[in-house]
């Protein structure tokens, strides 16, 4: 992965909701950024990635390479998987078998990816760390018949109740805008581009969180009630407004007229 640059460190440290003084150097920026992340549960930007395959990664390595001919596919599907009656399967119909078979059996992980859905390009630890009303989901999803991927995910999340790893989500500050960070001086106007062309790999979180959808709704309600006082305010004001008086009238005040003596 190539060494994000000044800029792109600056706009993933203001998705934390935090900004570097102008006078730090790259490398004073990286390691705060760092610090940043760890304690949201997150890994360095610079961390190695895993080169130890999973279980799962492995054994469709297997099928994969088994699968260039249909005898070895047969091979494959009999002694390490445990299939029968298969001889009569074309190798796509064989593959799909064996595909079932692998999620069902094989041990899971949490760099397994998701494979399905909007987060399919996440692994199970993601979706545990970052996406928790999605992972309420699946486990509630799980309890009827359903694809054994999901299945597959929602034993390993139920597998990681007693070993959950704790993120702070409460108090955390709200990320910054890039607007104000070019009114600033930070970046440059023309240094917004790379937030969606290159960047968007050091993104928390790829949805809002429920927090903030919470007390996003709790500012809505309250202006919604303030905005009801002073309507009812202001007809109160309506309805108590006195009468201006008429010089030289002589009517009563219920409008009628009275004699006027000589």
């Amino acid at each position: 992965m190539p060494r994000p640059t000044k800029a792109e460190l600056i706009l993933a440290m203001a998705e934390l909701g935090e900004v570097p003084p102008k006078v730090w150097s790259q490398v004073e920026i990286a390691a705060r950024l760092d610090e940043l992340r760890a304690e949201r549960g997150m890994p360095p930007l610079d961390a190695p990635s895993r080169k130890e395959k999973t279980p799962l990664r492995k054994m469709v390595i297997a099928l994969n390479q088994a699968a260039k001919r249909k005898t070895d596919l047969q091979v494959f599907a009999t002694q390490n998987l445990g299939l029968s009656q298969i001889s009569n399967d074309t190798i796509p119909l064989l593959q799909k078998k064996c595909l079932l078979k692998i999620y069902q059996d094989t041990p899971a992980s949490g760099e397994d990816p998701v494979g399905f859905g909007r987060h399919s390009s996440l692994t199970y630890q993601e979706v545990q760390v970052h996406h928790p009303d999605y992972a309420r989901w699946v486990l509630q999803t799980s309890e009827d018949e359903c694809d054994p991927r999901l299945s597959r995910l929602a034993g390993w999340l139920q597998s990681q109740s007693q070993v959950k790893v704790e993120v702070k989500t409460e108090g955390l500050p709200e990320p910054i805008p890039q607007s104000l960070l070019v009114e600033k001086g930070y970046l440059k106007p023309g240094m917004i581009k790379m937030k969606t062309e290159g960047s968007q790999k050091y993104s928390t979180s790829d949805s809002v969180s429920s927090s903030q959808l919470e007390r996003t709704n709790m500012m809505i309600e309250q202006l919604a009630c303030m905005m009801g006082e002073m309507k009812e305010e202001l007809s109160e004001m309506k309805q108590e407004r006195p009468r201006k008086e008429v010089k030289g009238s002589a009517s009563t005040a219920n409008g009628s007229f009275s004699m006027v003596e000589k």
